[in-house]
């Protein structure tokens, strides 16, 4: 009964804190990743290791699915402060070009909606263990 109470305890506080915790991603970190992609371009894109290095942080830095969906918005908003950006370069940033995982799209039509959750993928040795239990 003790261990039941100390379960219900320990879920209602989790709920209390829940609401509370912060997002992982901030506009400016998303703007700040970005910045390399766009140095010495008016409106276009440049590919290089450190543009990608920042792709990949802002990929990386979006565990949730709410955080996606805040990325993703953001990235969209972003975009349209990019005059004459070039929406092919920008679609393809993320995964093609850069090799992130999360389909983002750098422009200012992209549909949030389609982001959708990552799937976890256990360890090889986990998974083994996890069937055999």
């Amino acid at each position: 009964m003790a261990s039941m109470m100390v379960a219900c305890v320990v879920l209602v506080m989790c709920m209390a804190v829940a609401p509370m915790a912060e997002s992982a991603v901030t506009r400016d970190d998303v703007a700040n990743n970005l910045a390399p992609c766009l140095q010495g371009y008016y409106g276009g894109i440049k590919i290089t290791t450190q543009c990608c290095i920042g792709v990949r942080r802002i990929d990386d830095a979006a565990i949730t699915a709410a955080d996606r969906q805040l990325t993703c918005r953001y990235l969209k908003q972003l975009a349209g402060f990019i005059p004459n950006l070039n929406l092919k370069i920008g679609d393809n940033l993320f995964v093609s070009l850069c090799g992130a995982k999360t389909p983002y799209k750098l422009n200012p039509n992209a549909d949030c909606s389609t982001i959708k959750t990552k799937e976890v993928v256990a360890d090889a040795g986990l998974s083994n263990i996890l069937t055999t239990i």
